[in-house]
């Protein structure tokens, strides 16, 4: 990986009236100061002095008036050095938000989501020689959710309609946590990802079985299943075999079978496991796992990764009520698990300053004794090393897609948009052991009569969590009403709550 982190360019002005040539790629006259990637646009102009401190005070106010800018980023690059056989992506980690990309003035693109990164193969748009241009454009995010469509059944708060028609965190038009900040930038690292000919693309890990508990107190052999998927011509694959091995401990494991295609499973064993477990319950250990793709003696192929093996369960039923209060319980090798948890909320209003925040604020949580965690769906999905962190301490994630107190947009554009998020979300997630559910989002199910029509969080978002993380639990909402309790309006039928409709696990 080539990082095209640091400084950039940024020229920026208040947006036109008509609709932009999106495949002019020359900037436009403006003011322009220099901006850090990753960054937001505001932080750039509090480093240039042209905002004040935009946590003193209520300066924070003076976003508004930047609200329909637009922000036009510009940096230079050599091309990377490389062989025939291999590949060139241009990687964007996080855009705020509706973006537009050029690379030597040839259009590359456009994005409208700032949870998911972005790719581009640009192998055959690099410069032979000197230096590659870059451009990225991003629009006012108001002036684009003002030319989408908007439908009576829809619901936001009143200062958030907003946040239904563009896919960027609904805090950022305001919450009662946080202050209105409809923020833009390169807000995650931007990177050249040179590829080979032969590359692992996915490995997902599943335990199927941890084994029984023999009389020695030690567990038996674990049963553990790994997808693997392959990015090559499949005739350059010919004779290789898929090399498994890892460590924990005095705990190891190494297994090996032939290649036979792009994709496969491999079913093995691990004797006397070292088990992940939550805080309270045992020790959350890892197992450093390489897997190799290799031709005789010579890796072709190679990644490694940190693997827990455990089983997550979500015992629930349907429907809780007073008359029969049911389950709503999380085991963990098969051990109920009592979760002591909180509610993780956005670590900063600009959240390139987010990976900075993890270790002070997870040590918080660390120090608490929590072992569960729950991403709300107001935010950002956090990146790896949140989730590391959470894996090597023992503390589950309860992980929201982001939606928020509202009504969504019910069409099949908006469908496949939330669809194609969820896969990005969901591949670039599902192999971290403290991983425990998935939830369909933050409270929507208060704004339906009857929730179950709600396409997102009943049909799009469980078929991408079934196909690509099977394995994993999935509830429709925090909380989760079904039709028959919202009818009834008695909070007591919420299926994430208990008898007492104050206390709420979701």
């Amino acid at each position: 990986m080539i990082p095209l982190d640091g400084t950039w360019n940024l020229t920026y002005l208040p947006s036109p009236r008509d609709i932009p040539d999106t495949t002019a790629h020359r900037v436009p006259q403006g003011d322009m100061v220099r901006a850090e990637v990753p960054g937001n646009v505001e932080l750039d102009l509090e480093r240039a002095g042209i905002l004040p401190e935009l946590y003193l005070g209520d300066n924070i106010l003076r976003l508004r008036a930047l609200e329909y800018h637009e922000w036009w980023y510009q940096r230079e690059f050599p091309s990377p050095v490389r062989r025939d056989d291999q590949s060139v992506e241009l990687v964007f980690g996080g855009v705020d938000c509706i973006a537009t990309y050029w690379l030597n003035g040839i259009l590359l693109g456009e994005t409208s989501n700032a949870f998911i990164e972005h790719r581009f193969d640009v192998t055959s748009l690099l410069a032979a020689s000197g230096d590659n241009s870059l451009t990225v454009r991003i629009a006012s995010p108001l002036l684009a959710a003002a030319r989408r469509s908007y439908e009576p059944l829809m619901h936001a708060q009143r200062l958030n309609w907003a946040q239904l028609g563009i896919r960027k965190p609904a805090h950022a038009y305001g919450w009662d946590i946080m202050p209105r900040a409809v923020t833009a930038g390169l807000w995650r690292s931007v990177s050249l990802v040179v590829h080979e000919a032969v590359e692992i693309s996915e490995l997902l890990f599943t335990t199927r079985s941890t084994g029984e508990l023999g009389g020695d107190g030690k567990a038996g052999p674990a049963v553990v299943e790994l997808f693997y998927a392959l990015r090559a011509d499949p005739r350059d694959l010919e004779g290789a075999k898929l090399r498994v091995r890892g460590s924990c401990g005095d705990s190891a494991f190494d297994t090996s079978v032939q290649v036979d295609f792009i994709a496969g499973k491999v079913r093995f064993e691990i004797q006397d496991p070292h088990l992940w477990w939550p805080v309270g319950y045992g020790e959350p250990e890892l197992y450093r796992v390489t897997v190799s793709v290799m031709r005789g003696d010579r890796v072709i192929a190679e990644q490694e990764t940190a693997v827990g093996v455990r089983t997550i369960e979500l015992d629930r039923t349907e429907t809780t009520t007073i008359g029969n209060p049911g389950n709503f319980l999380f085991r963990v090798n098969g051990t109920p698990i009592l979760c002591n948890g909180s509610n993780w909320v956005p670590a900063d209003v600009f959240h390139s300053r987010d990976a900075a925040r993890y270790d002070a604020l997870l040590d918080l949580v660390k120090d608490l004794g929590c072992n569960m965690i729950r991403c709300w769906g107001g935010g950002v999905y956090e990146d790896h090393a949140f989730f590391d962190f959470c894996d090597a301490n023992g503390i589950m994630v309860w992980q929201d897609f982001a939606m928020a107190c509202g009504i969504y947009p019910q069409d099949q554009a908006f469908q496949d948009a939330i669809r194609e998020e969820a896969t990005s979300v969901v591949g670039k997630l599902r192999g971290h052991a403290c991983l425990a559910v998935w939830c369909g989002d933050n409270e929507c199910d208060d704004s339906w009569e009857r929730p179950s029509e709600n396409r997102l969080t009943r049909n799009v978002l469980p078929d991408v969590v079934r196909r690509l993380d099977p394995g994993r639990a999935y509830v429709a909402s925090s909380p989760y009403w079904t039709d028959a309790g919202k009818r009834s309006g008695d909070s007591s039928s919420l299926t994430i709550c208990g008898p007492d409709p104050t206390i709420r696990s979701g």
